[in-house]
C-alpha cells in the first residue's frame, strides 16, 4: 500500500474515496450543437479503471505537498483532503466541502497547469488577461511535454463543462455580467443526493486531469523533489507541534460527530417526519432495580404486616438524562432488542461532551464496542482497539504511545468515563473469559465511571461478575406507552389530525402491546407515518410487524419506489445470506467482497444491480456500511435485523426442505432465543409458506422439544391430539430441557383450539400439562423445597403460554399450595415454607405471564372459593395479588382494569354482585401510574361498600405523583383515610412525604388543622409531626395553643433574610405622622398605585404606595441608650429637651437602639444634640445621644405608603407583598429582574480599581467559575500569560491557601448571565455543575452553571455556556423561561426562575484558567495569587497592562467639560496622571451614585485656557466653537457663566487639532464672528469683544462617558463643582444581595428563680436593667425592689443573684423554685414590664419538650456553641426528642463532652444500611431499638454516593436522615467493646461483652486474623446471614470490627484430668480442672467440659497432664483457656471456657 502523508489519509480517506469510486454513477451533459445532451449513469470506473485509483491518489497527496512548497501554488490545494474527508461529516458539512470543492476547481487546474509548462508564466499571463475557467477550459493552449493535447481526455469535455456551470451556479446568477444563463447549473432537486452526486463529479474531473499525464506528472515530481524543503513537505501532515489538549477537543468533536451520525441514522427521520437538525429523541425511562450485588431479603417491619405487603415493583422510572447524576459507579442498563440501549448511552456521550465543550474537562468519554472484540482478546485489548479508533488518530508512532499513556493516566486519575456497548454482542467463544476481564478492568480503574449496555435475558450469564463490584447499579430500561408516542410526535411537529390517526390505527390493529420499544415503535411510524394511505393489519407478534416493515421497505420508496419491484425477492434473499453468511463466520461484519460473490448470481442481472441494491440498503438504514485500512464491511444496521433474515432464512430452509438446524445456532444460548422466536412466528404467521404453515410449525417445535430429551428417562408421550400416555414412566419425569424455551418461543402466537389439527402452541401446552399431572399424580404432596426449581420451571411455563386448559390445571388445589399462593395447612398439606423462595416463585409467575386477564379470571374465581371457608389462603392469595397489581406495566394495568371493570358492570347487574371485584377494580387503580386514570375512575363509595383497605405497597406506589396537586385533593379527604389499613402510622406517613419534600398542599393543610387529619394520631405522634414543619407553616392558633407563647413569638420574628415566592423584604427608610418609606430590592416592577400588604404579628396590615422612586442619600446611624437598662420601644419619637421630636424606627426592641437618618435637616439636628452631649428623652426613659456611624451615597429604591392610624407602624424589617385595587386573592407577580434603566447606580455592581503598581509580585484575585477541576479567576489583566503555562499558581486568603496549576490565560472576551432560582426547600448545590431545563414540549436542554451562590432556598447560577447566554439576550425568551413553574433542575432539586441578569463582558481584565491540584475542590472566593513558574523557587514578578490598576482610585482636579443630554454623553478634562482610563471603566463622583462608562479611549488635551468673550447671543453650557480663523478645526468648550452674553469660556484643543496655543490667543483676540454646536444645533453669531486668555494647565486628556437619561440632578452636580474628585470603577462579579440578619431580644414579662438564701433568688441575668423595676414573687401581688445584685457564672451561663424586699423591708416568702414577674409603676400605677434576654437557652424547660417547636434547636445550639462550657442528660434528650440530635453530633465541643458521659449509653441512633432503593428509601436496622426501620416518607436522593448498603446513618425520631463517614467509635454512637471468646473452622468468630447475656456473631473476612483474647470494637447489626447459615445461632452481629488491644491474662496450671462417658449422650468427655497462680482473683479454679473429640483443640488439651501450666482471660465471669498452637497445623481452634 503507498505511504500517504498522513495516517488518516491512508486509513479513512483513501478507503472512503475507493468505495465511493467503485460504485459510483455520474451524470453530466454534453453540448453538442448547442443542446444539452444528458449522459446519464455512467460508472466512474469505466472512465478510470479501477486498479489505478490508489496509484492516482498518491500522485495527488503528492502533487499537493509540491503544491505546498511553491510559493506560487501555496494556497491552491489548501483543504483538499479536509474536503475529501467525508467519514466524519454531516449532510452541512459534506454540502460546504463539495461546494468548496467546486469553487476551488480552477485553483486546482493551474497547479497541473504549472507543472506541464515547469514554471508559472503561463498561470501569470492567465491572470493578467483576467481568464476564467471557461477560457482555461475551452481555449487556452497548453504544452504537451508527452505528447498527450490539453489537460485532460477530450471525450469528456462534456463533464468539465457541467463542472464549470455547477460552479458557475455557486458563484454567479443569471444577471451576472458576462454570465449567460445557459452557462448556470443550480441544484434543484434533493440536495443530500444531488451533492453526493456533485460530489463525485468532481472527483472524477480530479482524477481525469491527473490520469491524462500521470506519467509525466510522475516524472516531474521526482526531478524536482530535491526542490522540497522538509518542513515543506510536511505540511500536509499535521504540524510537528503536538498540543494535547488541542488533541482531546479533536478528538471529543470527531466522537461527538460520529455519535450524531449515529443517531440520525435511527432517528433521523420519524416516518416522513425530518427529524435530522434537532434529534429529539423518545422520552426514555429506566428502572433501577437492586444492586448487582443484591439478593432480595426478608424484611421484618415493626409496621403490623408491612412487610409482607411489600413490593418491589415497577417504580416510576428515571429519565435516561438524569442517570449521569446517579450515585453508581458503574451502570448496566439493560433492555430488551431494540429497547434503546445505545441510544442512551450515545445520549450520555453527548452529555459528557457538552460538560467538556462548556468548560467541564474533568471527565473524557470513551466507547467501547464489545463487537469488535475478536476471540482470546480482553478487556484491556477491546481498550486498546478503542483507543486506536478514537484517540489513536495522530499522525506518528511516537505520539500514539505517548496519548495511550496520557489516556491511562487519565484512567488512574477517573478522569474517563467509559461507554461500553454491548454484552449481549460479544462474538467470541468463551464470553466468560473476557467477562472475567472486564471485571478486573472495572476494580483496576475504580476511580472511573463505567455505563455498560446489554440484553436483559442475556445478562443472567454475566451477573455474576458484576456481584462482586462495589457501587454497581442494574437498570431497566421501561417500556415506552402510547401515551409517551403521541407526545413525541407533537414534539416533532405533527399535525394533531395525523396523530389522531395515528392513534386511531394502532388501536384498531390490537398493535399497542408492540409499541413497547422504540425499534418497534419506528417501524409502526415507517409504516403509518410514511404514507398517508397505509392501513396496518393486525398483527400479534414481533415477526410479524418485522415482516411488514421489510416489505413495505423493500418495495416503497419515499415518494415513488426506493427498489423496483423486480428485485424485491432479490433484497430479501441478499439479506438472508448475508445473515447467514455473518452467522456462520462468528462475526458481526461481512467483507464487501460478499457483493461480488452474489452478483456471479444470473438472478441478479450483474454487479452493477447488486451494488445499486446494496446501496438502497443502506439508504434504508438496513444495512450498514463501515471502511477502515483493511477495507470495506457492510453489518446489519441493528441486531434485531440480523436476526430477523437469519430467521427468515432458517424458516424458508425448514419449510421448504425440512433442514435440520444449522451447527452454529446453538438453541441452548440465549444469544439465539429472538432467532428460534422470530423463525416460530413466521412459520406460524404463514408469510414464509401459507400452505401447511400449521404443520411446519408444528413440525418445528418437535424438532427443537427432541433435542431437549434426557436419554436416561423416557419422555412422556401423547397421541395426536395431545393425550397423555403414561405407561411406563418413572415418578417425576425430567422436565424437557427445551420446554421453557419453546413456551417462550410461542407466547406470541395467537391461542388455538383445533385438537385435530394442533398447532405449535397446542402441542407444547399438551407437553406442559402432561408433565404437571405426572407431577401431580406421582407426588400427593408436593415438595416446594426439594422441588423447588421444578415446581419454577413448570409454573414458569404455565404462565408463559397461559391458555384457559393451562390455567384450570395451574389453579387447582394442588398447584396452588405447590406455589405457596395458599396455605398447606387448609389442605391437609405440611410443607416448609422459605419466604425467599416464595417471593421468587410468585415474581416468576408475574413476570413471565402473557395473559393477565386470563390470570386474573382464574385467581379471582379461586379467591371467592376460598374466602368463606379458608380465609388465611384466601388472605395470601390477595397479597400476592396485590403483588401482581404493582409489579404489571402501565399499559397492561390499564388492560387489566378495563377487564375488571366490564366484568363488575356485567356482575352488578346480577343481584348480590361481586364486592370484591370493586376492590380489585379499586386496588388496581391505586397502582396505575397516571393520576388523571386514577382519579376519574376511583369509586370511593364502592371501597367503603366493599371494605377495601389501602396497605402499603399501594400508598407507596401512589405518592410517584405526590407533586400532582389533583392526588392531593384525592388523599387528603376522610373518605380516602378512612380506606388505610393502618391509620395512624399511614397517616404519618402521608403527612411526612408532603412535609419532607415541601409539598405544604392546601388539601393537607386543610385536613389536618381543620378537617379530621388527626383523627387517630396520638398527642405524642401529632407533636413530633408537627416538629417536621416549618414553624412558620403551622396556624398562628394551633401554635399558640400548643408552644410557649413568648417563645413563638421570639421565633417568628427573627428577621427574615429571605423572600417568598410573592413578595420583597424591606426596610424602613424613614417615619414622619403621614407616611412610611421602605427601602427595597430594586425590581423590574412599577409599584405605585398598588396596595401593599405587611404582616405584623400575624396580623396583615395594607398600604396605598403612593410613591415609587429612586432616592441617592448618605445615611448617618446614632445610637440611643436608656439610662436605667430599660428597654427602648422599637419605634417612637425622640424628644430634645426644647420639646422638639422626631419619629423613628429601629430594628429591634433593646436597652440600647441605632436609628438612621437620611433627610439632611434630621441629621443636623441630631448631630447638634450628640455634640451638646444633650440628653434625649423616649417616652419616660432618659436617654444618652452619640454618633455611630456614617454610610456612603447610595441609590435606593423607596417606596412611600400612605399611613393612618389603624395602619400602625410595621416592624423595621420584613415581607411586602402587593395586590391591586379590590383584589387580595392573588399576589401581583414580581419581575425579581433589575431594571435596566437603572443598573448604572447599583453599587452593588461595582468596585474600585486595584490600586497597585503595574509589577508585582502577586495580584487579588476573584473566582469567576469552574469546570470540573478547572477554576477560572479574574484578575487585572496580565500581560504575556503565554509564559505562565504549566507555572505553579497559589491561591490564598486570611488561613486558607490553593495549590494549582496554570493552564492558559486570556481577556474577558465573552458575557455571561446570572440566573436567580429559588427552591421550595433548603439544599446545598455543587460550586458548579449542570442546570436542567425542561421545555414545554417535554425535551430537556442541559445548561452548565460555572458559579453558585445561595442563601437558603435562592440560588444565584452563573452561565457562561455561549448559546444560553445568547438566547437569554432575548427579553422574550427571558420572560417565557420565568412564566415557567419548577422546569429547572439542578440534579433532584427542583428550582423555579425569578430573574435573569447579563453581563457585559470586561475586557480590561484577565480570565484565568488554572487546574485544582489532588485534594483541592474549591477555592476561596477571592483572595491573593502568585505565580511561580518551572525550575524556580521565588514568585515571579507579573506585569499588567494598567487598564485597571494605578496608584490610586481616584483622580482629583477633574473638570467638567460638558454634559449633553439629549445626546446622553459627558466630558470630563482630567490631569495626565498615569491612571488608567480605559473603554469600559467607569467614572462616580463622589456627589453622585451614577457610574458613568467611559465610551472610548480618551483624547490627549494639546492645552486648555479660560477666555472672555462677549457676544450678541447667549453661550450654552457645553459644546464645540469655531473660528472663521481656523476654518477646519473645533475646540471644545464649556460655559463657566452659563446663562450671559459676556461670559468666561473654558476652551480646549486636542492633538488632532494641531493648533499652537499662543497663536490661538493672538488670533482669536482679531476674531469677530464665531460658529457654536450644541445639542445637534449649530448658531452663528457676531463677536462683539474678546478679553483675557488665561492658560490652565493640568488637563492632560479629555475623556467621554456615557450619560444616562434620568440623571439631571447629577449634571448639575457636576457643573457646580469646578474641581472635582472622581473615583475609577469596573464592573464586578460574586455578589449577592442577602439581608442583613439582626437578632432581636427575647423580651418576657416573668421567669423562673431558684432560692439562694434566707431573703435571696437567682434568676438568669437579663440583658437590660431591671434594677429601676418592681418585683412580684409567684401569685402574691407584693410589690419588692431588687437589692445588692451579683453576677454570677456558672457553666458559661450568666446568673443574677439578688435579694427582695418591700420598700418597708419585709421579705417576702420565698420558694424553692418559682415565678418572677416585672413591673414598672408609672402615673397609672404599676403596669407589667418586660425584660430583655440576649440568649433564650437557659430559659427552656429541657424536661418539658412538647412545649416547643423543634426549630428552637437550632437557636439553642447556636447559642451554646458559644457560651456553654457543660451539657448535661436533660438537654440531650431534648434534642433527640426534637429530632435535631445531628446538632450535638456536628458540634465538637458537645460531643466530646456526650463522649465523657460513661453512664448515658447509646445516644445516637446510628444505623446500618441493609439495602437502598430511591424509590423506596432506605431501608436501616437500628441496633438502639433492636428493629428494622423504613425511610422511603423522607427526603429523596439515596441514589446518591454513600447511601450503599453496610454504610451507616443517623436516624432520627422524625425519620431525619444523615449519612455518617468515619463514625466516631464510641459508646454514644453504639460503639460497643468487646473480647474474642471463640471461632470455629468457619473463621465465624463470637464476641462477648460485659452485662449483656448473647454473645455477637462475626464471619471474618480472609484478610482478618482475630484471636480469642482480642479486645475489639464493634457495632452492632442484625444477623442478615442467620436464615442462610442454619448453624450460625446469633441473631445479633458485629459490623465494622476494629482490633483494640489484648484482654487481661492469668497464670494457672491443670490439679485435675479426668474423661468419661456422658450418659445421656454417650459422648466421650473431658474435664479439666484449672487453678489460678492468682489468690486475688474471686475464684481460685474452675472445672473446664470438653465434648467433641473430633475437634482439633481435643488432641491438644487431651495432651496435657496435671500440673501443666496454661494461661487464661476472663470475660463476665467465664475462664477461657488460651490455646497457642502452631496455627498453620491448626488453623482454627474453639476455646474452652467453664464457670
Amino acid at each position: 500500500m503507498p505511504t500517504f502523508s498522513s495516517d488518516r489519509i491512508s486509513k479513512i480517506i483513501i478507503p472512503d474515496l475507493e468505495r465511493r469510486f467503485r460504485r459510483g454513477y455520474i451524470d453530466y451533459f454534453d453540448r453538442k450543437n448547442g443542446i444539452d445532451q444528458p449522459v446519464e449513469e455512467v460508472p466512474i470506473r469505466s472512465i478510470i479503471p479501477l486498479e489505478q485509483f490508489e496509484g492516482l491518489m498518491k500522485l495527488l497527496d503528492d502533487i499537493v505537498l509540491f503544491s505546498a512548497a511553491t510559493p506560487e501554488l501555496t494556497s491552491n490545494f489548501e483543504g483538499l483532503w479536509n474536503r475529501l474527508d467525508l467519514p466524519d461529516k454531516d449532510d452541512k458539512n459534506r454540502f460546504e466541502c463539495t461546494r468548496m470543492g467546486l469553487i476551488s476547481l480552477e485553483s486546482y487546474i493551474k497547479v497541473f497547469i504549472y507543472l506541464l509548462c515547469g514554471n508559472g508564466d503561463l498561470l501569470r499571463q492567465i491572470d493578467a488577461e483576467k481568464r476564467g475557467l471557461g477560457y482555461i477550459l475551452n481555449n487556452l493552449s497548453i504544452p504537451s511535454p508527452d505528447g498527450k493535447r490539453g489537460l485532460f481526455d477530450t471525450r469528456y469535455a462534456g463533464l468539465f463543462d457541467t463542472l464549470r456551470r455547477y460552479r458557475n451556479g455557486i458563484t454567479h446568477t443569471p444577471t451576472d455580467t458576462n454570465v449567460y444563463e445557459s452557462d448556470i447549473l443550480v441544484v434543484k432537486e434533493n440536495l443530500s443526493d444531488t451533492y453526493d452526486e456533485l460530489f463525485l463529479l468532481t472527483l472524477t474531473g480530479l482524477l481525469l486531469l491527473l490520469h491524462h499525464h500521470a506519467d509525466y506528472y510522475r516524472r516531474y515530481l521526482d526531478e524536482h523533489r530535491l526542490e522540497l524543503p522538509l518542513e515543506k513537505a510536511a505540511s500536509g501532515s499535521p504540524a510537528d507541534d503536538f498540543d494535547l489538549e488541542q488533541f482531546k477537543d479533536h478528538y471529543l468533536e470527531e466522537l461527538l460527530g460520529e455519535q450524531n451520525r449515529e443517531l440520525k441514522q435511527k432517528v433521523g427521520f420519524i416516518g416522513r417526519i425530518d427529524n435530522q437538525q434537532t434529534l429529539n429523541l423518545l422520552p426514555l425511562k429506566l428502572q433501577r432495580r437492586q444492586d448487582a450485588g443484591e439478593e432480595p431479603s426478608d424484611r421484618d417491619n415493626d409496621r403490623p404486616d408491612e412487610g409482607s405487603d411489600f413490593t418491589d415493583g415497577e417504580q416510576d422510572g428515571m429519565a435516561m438524562d438524569d442517570l449521569i447524576d446517579a450515585g453508581d459507579r458503574i451502570s448496566v442498563i439493560l433492555g430488551n432488542p431494540g429497547a434503546g440501549k445505545t441510544t442512551v448511552l450515545i445520549r450520555l456521550i453527548r452529555q459528557y461532551a457538552d460538560l467538556w465543550h462548556n468548560g467541564d474537562r474533568s471527565i473524557l468519554p470513551l466507547r467501547i464496542n464489545l463487537n469488535a472484540v475478536t476471540e482470546g482478546q480482553t478487556m484491556d485489548d477491546a481498550l486498546r482497539t478503542a483507543f486506536n479508533a478514537g484517540f489513536g488518530i495522530t499522525t506518528t508512532e511516537d505520539r500514539k504511545r505517548m496519548v495511550f499513556a496520557h489516556t491511562e493516566q487519565l484512567l488512574e486519575e477517573g478522569r474517563i468515563a467509559l461507554f461500553i456497548d454491548g454484552l449481549n454482542e460479544l462474538k467470541v467463544s468463551r464470553p466468560e473469559l473476557f467477562m472475567a476481564s472486564l471485571g478486573s478492568f472495572i476494580v483496576k480503574y475504580n476511580k472511573c465511571r463505567f455505563h455498560i449496555t446489554g440484553r436483559i435475558h442475556e445478562f443472567a450469564a454475566c451477573r455474576e461478575a458484576f456481584r462482586r463490584i462495589e457501587g454497581c447499579g442494574i437498570y431497566h430500561l421501561c417500556e415506552i406507552s402510547l401515551d409517551q408516542i403521541l407526545l413525541y410526535l407533537r414534539q416533532l411537529g405533527l399535525r394533531e389530525e395525523r396523530i389522531d390517526e395515528f392513534r386511531l390505527q394502532i388501536v384498531r390493529a390490537g398493535i399497542e402491546e408492540l409499541l413497547g420499544t422504540p425499534l418497534n415503535f419506528m417501524m409502526i411510524a415507517a409504516l403509518l407515518l410514511g404514507s398517508t394511505e397505509y392501513k396496518i393489519p393486525a398483527v400479534g407478534n414481533r415477526g410479524e410487524l418485522l415482516e411488514m416493515f421489510m416489505r413495505s421497505s423493500l418495495s416503497v420508496r419515499s415518494k415513488e419506489k426506493l427498489v423496483d419491484e423486480a428485485v424485491n425477492f432479490n433484497a430479501f434473499d441478499l439479506l438472508q445470506q448475508m445473515a447467514w453468511r455473518i452467522s456462520a463466520e462468528g462475526k458481526r461484519v461481512l467483507r464487501e467482497d460478499f457483493v461480488i460473490e452474489i452478483a456471479r448470481d444470473p438472478r441478479y442481472k450483474g454487479a452493477d444491480r447488486v451494488e445499486k441494491l446494496v446501496d438502497s440498503l443502506i439508504g434504508l438504514h438496513i444495512v450498514d456500511q463501515s471502511v477502515d485500512h483493511k477495507g470495506s464491511w457492510l453489518t446489519f444496521f441493528v441486531d434485531t435485523y440480523l436476526e430477523y433474515f437469519f430467521a427468515r432464512r432458517l424458516a424458508l430452509d425448514f419449510c421448504e426442505q425440512h433442514a435440520s438446524l444449522p451447527k452454529q445456532l446453538d438453541v441452548n444460548d440465549e444469544h439465539n432465543f429472538e432467532i428460534l422466536k422470530l423463525t416460530l412466528e413466521l412459520i406460524c404467521s404463514g408469510w414464509v409458506r401459507k400452505e401447511g404453515c400449521i404443520a411446519d410449525g408444528r413440525d418445528f417445535v418437535k424438532a427443537l422439544y427432541d433435542l431437549g430429551h434426557t436419554p436416561a428417562q423416557p419422555a412422556p408421550t401423547t397421541t395426536t391430539d395431545g393425550i397423555l400416555q403414561t405407561d411406563g414412566l418413572p415418578v417425576k419425569p425430567a422436565i424437557n430441557k427445551n420446554l421453557a424455551l419453546v413456551a417462550r418461543m410461542a407466547a406470541g402466537l395467537k391461542p388455538y383450539t383445533d385438537k385435530t389439527n394442533p398447532n405449535a402452541r397446542l402441542l407444547i401446552e399438551s407437553w406442559l400439562l402432561n408433565t404437571m399431572v405426572v407431577y401431580r399424580i406421582s407426588h400427593p404432596v408436593p415438595d416446594p423445597e426439594g422441588d423447588y426449581d421444578y415446581i419454577r420451571q413448570l409454573a414458569e411455563c404455565a404462565v408463559v403460554l397461559s391458555s384457559e386448559r393451562i390455567f384450570r390445571e395451574l389453579f387447582s388445589d394442588y398447584w396452588l399450595t405447590a406455589l405457596l399462593l395458599t396455605v398447606a395447612d387448609d389442605f391437609g398439606m405440611h410443607l416448609p415454607e422459605n419466604p425467599e423462595k416464595t417471593m421468587t416463585l410468585h415474581r416468576t409467575l408475574i413476570d413471565n405471564c402473557t395473559d393477565v386477564r386470563l390470570f386474573y379470571r382464574f385467581l379471582h374465581s379461586r379467591y371467592l372459593d376460598l374466602v368463606l371457608f379458608r380465609p388465611r389462603s384466601a388472605q395470601r392469595m390477595r397479597k400476592f395479588l396485590s403483588l401482581l397489581f404493582g409489579n404489571l406495566k402501565k399499559y397492561t394495568q390499564k388492560l387489566l382494569y378495563g377487564y375488571i371493570a366490564e366484568w363488575r358492570e356485567a356482575d352488578e347487574q346480577q343481584q348480590g354482585g361481586d364486592i370484591y371485584l370493586a376492590q380489585d377494580a379499586n386496588t388496581l387503580l391505586l397502582y396505575i401510574d397516571d393520576v388523571d386514570y386514577l382519579i376519574s375512575r376511583y369509586d370511593l363509595p364502592a371501597a367503603e361498600r366493599s371494605q377495601t383497605k389501602i396497605g402499603w405497597s399501594q400508598l407507596r406506589k401512589l405518592m410517584r405523583n405526590y407533586d400532582d396537586e389533583r392526588l392531593a385533593a384525592f388523599i387528603f379527604t376522610e373518605q380516602f383515610f378512612g380506606l388505610l389499613m393502618y391509620r395512624e402510622q399511614m397517616a404519618l406517613y402521608l403527612f411526612r412525604f408532603y412535609i419532607f419534600r415541601n409539598r405544604f398542599s392546601r388539601y393537607l393543610m386543610q385536613f389536618l388543622f381543620e378537617g379530621t387529619g388527626r383523627k387517630g394520631i396520638s398527642p405524642g405522634n401529632f407533636s413530633e409531626l408537627l416538629d417536621a414543619f416549618p414553624l412558620e407553616k403551622i396556624p398562628v392558633e394551633e401554635a399558640r395553643r400548643r408552644y410557649d407563647n413568648e417563645i413563638y413569638d421570639y421565633l417568628t420574628q427573627e428577621t427574615r433574610s429571605e423572600e417568598s415566592d410573592d413578595g420583597l423584604i424591606y426596610r424602613i427608610f424613614d417615619v414622619n405622622a403621614e407616611r412610611i418609606r421602605l427601602a427595597i430590592k430594586d425590581a423590574n416592577t412599577p409599584f405605585e398605585g398598588l396596595t401593599a400588604c405587611i404582616q405584623t404579628d400575624g396580623t396583615r396590615r395594607f398600604y396605598r404606595v403612593e410613591a415609587d422612586g429612586y432616592v441617592d442619600a448618605r445615611g448617618e446611624t446614632f445610637s440611643l441608650s436608656s439610662r436605667d437598662g430599660s428597654l427602648l420601644p422599637v419605634s417612637g419619637k425622640i424628644v430634645a429637651p426644647d420639646g422638639t421630636e422626631l419619629a423613628y424606627a429601629a430594628s429591634a426592641s433593646n436597652k440600647e437602639i441605632s436609628v438612621t437618618c437620611y433627610e439632611a435637616a434630621d441629621i443636623a439636628w441630631l448631630r447638634a444634640l450628640t455634640e451638646a452631649g444633650t440628653a434625649v428623652r423616649i417616652g419616660s426613659v432618659e436617654c444618652g445621644l452619640r454618633f455611630a456611624v456614617s454610610t456612603p451615597l447610595i441609590c435606593y429604591r423607596v417606596l412611600t405608603l400612605r399611613c393612618d392610624a389603624t395602619c400602625g407602624l410595621p416592624r423595621f424589617t420584613g415581607e411586602i407583598t402587593f395586590f391591586r385595587d379590590g383584589d387580595q386573592s392573588a399576589p401581583v407577580a414580581i419581575d425579581r429582574r433589575m431594571r435596566p434603566e437603572n443598573r448604572y447606580r447599583n453599587h452593588r455592581l461595582f468596585q474600585p480599581i486595584t490600586q497597585a503598581p503595574l509589577k508585582a509580585p502577586d495580584t487579588p484575585y476573584i473566582v469567576f467559575g469552574y469546570a470540573g477541576r478547572k477554576v477560572m479567576v479574574i484578575t487585572d489583566k496580565l500581560m504575556n500569560t503565554d509564559r505562565y503555562t504549566d507555572a505553579s499558581v497559589r491561591l490564598w486568603a486570611k488561613n486558607q491557601s490553593v495549590s494549582c496549576r496554570f493552564v492558559t490565560g486570556c481577556k474577558m472576551q465573552q458575557g455571561f448571565v446570572e440566573l436567580t432560582l429559588r427552591s421550595s426547600v433548603k439544599w446545598d448545590l455543587k460550586p458548579s455543575g449542570t442546570l436542567r431545563h425542561t421545555l414545554p414540549d417535554g425535551s430537556t436542554e442541559h445548561i452548565p452553571y460555572i458559579f453558585c451562590l445561595s442563601n437558603r432556598t435562592t440560588f444565584v447560577l452563573r452561565i457562561f455556556h455561549e448559546d444560553f447566554v445568547a438566547r437569554m439576550r432575548n427579553q422574550s425568551v427571558c420572560d417565557r423561561y420565568i412564566a415557567g413553574e419548577n422546569d429547572f433542575r439542578v440534579g433532584k432539586l427542583s428550582l423555579r426562575l425569578e430573574s435573569v441578569e447579563y453581563y457585559e463582558p470586561n475586557s480590561k481584565l484577565s480570565q484565568l484558567e488554572l487546574e485544582l491540584t489532588d485534594g483541592q475542590s474549591v477555592v476561596p472566593v477571592k483572595g491573593s495569587l502568585a505565580i511561580t513558574l518551572k525550575r524556580e523557587t521565588q514568585p515571579a514578578q507579573l506585569s499588567f497592562t494598567g487598564e485597571t490598576r494605578g496608584p490610586s482610585t481616584m483622580l482629583v482636579n477633574v473638570r467638567c467639560a460638558g454634559i449633553d443630554l439629549q445626546g446622553r454623553e459627558a466630558r470630563f478634562l482630567v490631569p495626565d496622571s498615569g491612571m488608567p482610563l480605559a473603554k469600559g471603566l467607569y467614572l462616580r463622583a463622589p456627589g453622585s451614585t451614577a457610574h458613568l462608562c467611559i465610551r472610548q479611549t480618551p483624547q490627549p488635551v494639546q492645552w486648555c485656557i479660560e477666555l472672555e468673550l462677549r457676544a450678541e447671543l447667549r453661550f450654552p453650557e457645553s459644546g464645540e466653537i469655531s473660528f472663521e480663523e481656523y476654518p477646519d478645526a473645533a475646540f471644545g468648550f464649556r460655559n463657566l457663566s452659563a446663562g450671559e452674553r459676556t461670559g468666561t469660556l473654558l476652551v480646549w484643543c486636542t492633538e488632532k487639532e494641531a493648533v499652537d496655543c499662543d497663536s490661538f490667543i493672538r488670533t482669536v483676540s482679531q476674531a469677530t464672528r464665531i460658529t457654536l454646536s450644541s445639542g445637534g444645533r449649530q448658531t452663528q453669531m457676531e463677536l462683539y469683544q474678546v478679553g483675557n486668555a488665561t492658560r490652565q494647565t493640568g488637563y492632560g486628556r479629555l475623556v467621554a462617558v456615557d450619560f444616562p437619561g434620568g440623571a439631571e440632578t447629577d449634571a448639575e452636580a457636576y457643573y457646580a463643582a469646578n474641581r472635582l474628585r472622581v473615583e475609577i470603577l469596573m464592573p464586578v462579579v460574586n455578589t449577592i444581595d442577602i439581608p442583613k440578619v439582626e437578632k432581636t431580644l427575647y423580651k418576657i414579662h416573668s421567669l423562673g428563680y431558684n432560692k439562694a438564701g434566707s431573703n435571696r433568688i437567682r434568676i438568669v441575668r437579663p440583658l437590660t436593667g431591671i434594677d429601676k423595676l418592681w418585683l412580684s414573687l409567684d401569685d402574691t401581688k407584693i410589690m419588692c425592689r431588687p437589692r445588692d445584685l451579683v453576677t454570677e457564672v456558672l457553666d458559661g451561663v450568666e446568673y443574677l443573684c439578688l435579694g427582695v424586699e418591700t420598700e418597708r423591708g419585709v421579705v417576702p416568702r420565698i420558694l424553692n423554685t418559682g415565678t418572677l414577674h416585672f413591673f414598672r409603676r408609672g402615673e397609672s400605677g404599676s403596669e407589667p414590664e418586660q425584660v430583655g434576654f440576649g440568649v433564650i437557652f437557659p430559659l427552656i424547660a429541657y424536661g418539658r419538650p412538647e412545649r416547643y417547636h423543634a426549630d428552637i434547636c437550632d437557636v439553642v445550639s447556636s447559642e451554646m456553641a458559644h457560651t456553654v462550657t457543660i451539657i448535661n442528660e436533660q438537654i440531650i434528650e431534648f434534642f433527640v426528642a426534637k429530632s435535631r440530635s445531628y446538632l450535638l453530633l456536628d458540634n465538637e465541643k458537645f460531643f466530646e463532652q456526650i463522649c465523657r458521659m460513661k453512664t448515658l449509653g447509646q445516644v445516637f441512633d446510628v444505623c446500618r444500611i441493609i439495602s437502598q432503593d430511591n424509590a423506596q428509601g432506605l431501608a436501616v436496622y437500628s441496633a438502639l431499638h433492636k428493629s428494622m426501620a423504613y425511610t422511603c416518607d423522607t427526603e429523596s436522593g439515596f441514589s446518591n454516593p454513600g447511601y450503599e448498603a453496610d454504610s451507616h446513618v443517623l436516624f432520627e425520631k422524625n425519620h431525619r436522615i444523615r449519612l455518617l463517614r468515619d463514625i466516631p467509635r464510641q459508646p454514644c454512637m453504639g460503639c460497643k467493646t468487646g473480647v474474642v471468646v471463640y471461632y470455629n473452622e468457619r473463621r465465624d468468630a463470637f464476641i462477648s461483652v460485659e452485662n449483656e447475656t448473647e454473645d455477637y456473631y462475626y464471619p471474618m473476612r480472609d484478610d482478618e486474623t482475630f484471636q480469642p483474647g482480642d479486645r475489639v470494637s464493634f457495632f452492632v447489626t442484625e444477623n442478615l446471614l442467620y436464615k442462610r447459615r442454619r448453624n450460625a445461632g446469633k441473631t445479633m452481629m458485629a459490623d465494622n470490627v476494629q482490633y483494640i488491644g489484648t484482654a487481661t491474662s492469668y497464670q494457672g496450671r491443670i490439679v485435675d484430668k479426668v474423661t468419661r462417658q456422658d450418659d445421656a449422650s454417650g459422648m466421650t468427655v473431658l474435664e479439666l480442672t484449672v487453678a489460678a497462680d492468682d489468690k486475688r482473683l474471686p475464684r481460685s479454679q474452675v472445672t473446664i467440659t470438653l465434648y467433641d473429640a473430633s475437634n482439633q483443640r481435643w488432641s491438644i488439651i487431651s495432651a496435657w497432664e496435671k500440673e501443666t501450666p496454661c494461661s487464661f482471660f476472663i470475660v463476665k465471669g467465664k475462664w477461657y483457656l488460651l490455646l497457642t498452637p502452631d496455627p498453620a497445623q491448626t488453623p482454627s481452634t474453639e476455646n474452652a471456657h467453664g464457670e
